[in-house]
């Protein structure tokens, strides 16, 4: 890693996506990240290695995971993409034993919790049926946010109203992870890890609520830890070529 990467103004963050389809929320998420100061590169199962060391990771949305992450059979999944599943799995992997700062994006955010062995509902409507299911763009659903929390502190208060794009929720809560946002009819709306890198699941879609002040303060978070990021792979850079020169 040279440390001219390193010392860039703008820390690169990869977004996830698939290979096919996924072009609009990718322009709104890397203009979120622009905004916020940072630089974006797409990665895809087809394109799976970013131009250099990353400083975060967002897992993007789109397809549901295969159940069989979860061990369970295919009952109301949709869209399974087990190439963006393998391939997202070994990235976020990767990225956490670096302690890299990850943003799960709706699919992200359940990824997350697949990938620390919680599972989901695979359909709110077949399996929640007292629950009403959200479905909009706009900022309609009002979440509940716990104070104490690294959400609680962006959004700073305890209630906000995010959009909903989804047909699964997080079921099972997987291990080290703690909710930290639900709606009113108890759908999981945010997760955190326990531990001193960023590690975030939002179920709503950020990237498409460009106005909203709380999602502007979430991008700018992220892109802060990532930049702390950056700034200790320099100084440990730096710590070695002294130790070689000496």
């Amino acid at each position: 890693m040279g440390r001219g990467r390193l010392t860039r103004r703008r820390p690169l963050i990869a977004v996830t996506g698939p290979d096919r389809l996924g072009t609009t929320a990718w322009v709104f998420t890397r203009w979120a990240l622009r905004r916020a100061g940072a630089q974006a590169c797409r990665l895809t199962p087809e394109a799976p290695r970013p131009p250099e060391p990353l400083a975060g990771l967002v897992l993007g949305g789109g397809a549901d995971l295969d159940p069989a992450r979860y061990g369970q059979p295919r009952a109301g999944a949709r869209g399974v993409d087990p190439a963006r599943d393998e391939f997202e799995w070994a990235i976020l992997q990767r990225c956490l034993r670096a302690q890299v700062p990850v943003l799960g994006i709706c699919r992200g955010s359940q990824l997350l919790n697949v990938f620390h062995g919680g599972s989901l509902h695979q359909d709110i409507s077949g399996e929640l049926p007292a629950v009403v299911r959200e479905y909009a763009f706009l900022a309609r659903t009002a979440i509940d946010i716990e104070p104490q929390s690294t959400l609680g502190r962006i959004a700073r208060g305890p209630r906000a109203n995010v959009n909903s794009l989804h047909h699964q929720a997080i079921d099972r809560v997987g291990k080290g992870l703690r909710v930290t946002a639900r709606s009113k009819s108890g759908i999981v709306q945010a997760l955190e890890r326990e531990g001193p890198e960023l590690v975030l699941g939002v179920q709503w879609h950020p990237e498409y609520l460009p106005f909203s002040r709380i999602q502007r303060r979430l991008f700018r978070h992220f892109v802060e830890a990532a930049r702390a990021r950056m700034s200790a792979a320099l100084a440990a850079a730096l710590e070695a070529e002294a130790k070689t020169a000496s």
